[in-house]
């Protein structure tokens, strides 16, 4: 499993290297479009989010400058006119930035984000467009070029839609616009509409092309980072792993084993739990390296270690590998009874491996146990707990009976 996320993680690194190399690139291959846009939208609406209130009063000072530019140098007979048309337009804009905003700072309205803020920035550009429009106002129509630049740049940059959905939205707008104002017959001068709209969404077009390639950078920069950070977490980890098992036989090793003992010996001790501890030597294993070699007393030592593995039912139950040919069995809240039956299947499962050995009577493998079980005090350690062990160790192998239990 690791190996395979290990591809996937060099095969898509190598993918986006290439994006990044490539030059200037407003898409990308699925699935790595659909992460962008997601991606790219929760970073709108965090930056939306953030900015909230700063843009409310933004647009609110923006609309009353021009409400104030209206009233000082509308005509007498035009003056009712042109504030109805700017009051009609400073409330329509900002009722589609509330929503907008609405979207981004409420979460549980943020599945309709992306929705509303193309409906906001339609409903934006055909509101300027036509209240410049409808305004015979000499001062304003040369102002109106200011405003629509202002309104398209909203559109195609600071909403942080991406280009070609936004470019659709603005000639969308202003194909209705024309409309309305075809019906009406408020169509301003072709010179006028080139300066207040054609060069507005032209530069409005190259800024919002430039702030999504930039964006697309950084979304390949940080996807990269973060697949590194994946692998150097996943290498560190392996080498924690590795460096806490015994490589033969995938058992804990002494070291870290002595830790995790030393924490349950503490554990035990203040909850005066019993531990009990199994320590399992095979039987004359250097004759049976000497004689069947030592690949086959690794493989012994891996098929004994299976043994302990499935005679664990806990996940607190642990096991390790001291040296050579010894392995250790914890058995944390667990009485000698308990530990003698564990022993018990400890020897059944060895038995019915049936591994060949010269040098017993029978002709097959055998194992000493020696079990020491306690309920830890203050005067004692883990280390006296060790020592137990191996004393009932030495016991067993000067008996001849398999397993000898000491308090």
């Amino acid at each position: 499993m690791a190996s395979v996320l290990q591809e996937q993680g060099m095969r898509e690194q190598a993918q986006l290297r290439d994006l990044m190399s490539g030059g200037g690139r407003l898409s990308f291959p699925e699935p790595l479009e659909s992460a962008f846009t997601a991606q790219h939208d929760l970073d709108t609406r965090l930056l939306l989010r953030r900015g909230a209130m700063a843009l409310m009063l933004f647009a609110a000072m923006i609309g009353v400058a021009q409400g104030f530019v209206l009233w000082r140098l509308s005509p007498p007979l035009d003056l009712v006119h042109d504030l109805v048309v700017w009051t009609l337009g400073f409330w329509i804009i900002m009722a589609a930035l509330g929503a907008v905003l609405l979207c981004a700072v409420i979460e549980a309205w943020a599945p309709y984000f992306v929705p509303v803020r193309a409906l906001a920035s339609f409903v934006g550009v055909l509101t300027i467009l036509l209240a410049t429009w409808s305004i015979d106002n000499r001062y304003f129509a040369n102002l109106a070029g200011y405003l629509v630049t202002m309104i398209l740049l909203v559109v195609y940059g600071f909403s942080r839609q991406r280009l070609l959905p936004a470019f659709f939205l603005v000639q969308s707008a202003a194909l209705v616009a024309l409309g309305i104002g075809l019906l009406l017959g408020r169509l301003p001068g072709w010179i006028q509409l080139g300066q207040s709209f054609g060069m507005a969404s032209l530069f409005g077009a190259v800024l919002g092309a430039l702030l999504e390639y930039r964006d697309r950078q950084i979304f390949l920069q940080s996807r990269l980072l973060t697949i590194e950070a994946e692998q150097l977490s996943r290498m560190a980890m392996d080498l924690d792993g590795r460096a806490r098992v015994d490589r033969l036989t995938g058992l804990l090793n002494e070291h870290y084993f002595t830790e995790l003992l030393a924490r349950e010996w503490e554990r035990a001790r203040r909850e005066q739990e019993p531990l009990s501890l199994l320590l399992i030597d095979t039987r004359h294993f250097q004759r049976f390296n000497e004689f069947y070699g030592y690949a086959a007393g690794d493989c012994c030592l891996a098929a004994l270690a299976r043994v302990l593995e499935a005679v664990m039912k806990r996940h607190i139950d642990l096991a390790a590998r001291l040296h050579n040919a010894e392995l250790l069995l914890l058995l944390p809240n667990t009485p000698a009874a308990g530990a003698r039956k564990v022993q018990e299947r400890i020897e059944d499962a060895v038995h019915d491996l049936a591994i060949e050995h010269q040098a017993e009577a029978d002709g097959l493998l055998h194992v000493d146990i020696g079990i020491t079980s306690m309920v830890p005090h203050s005067q004692q350690s883990y280390e006296d707990f060790l020592q137990s062990v191996r004393e009932t160790m030495c016991l067993v192998k000067s008996s001849s009976s398999d397993t000898s239990i000491v308090w």
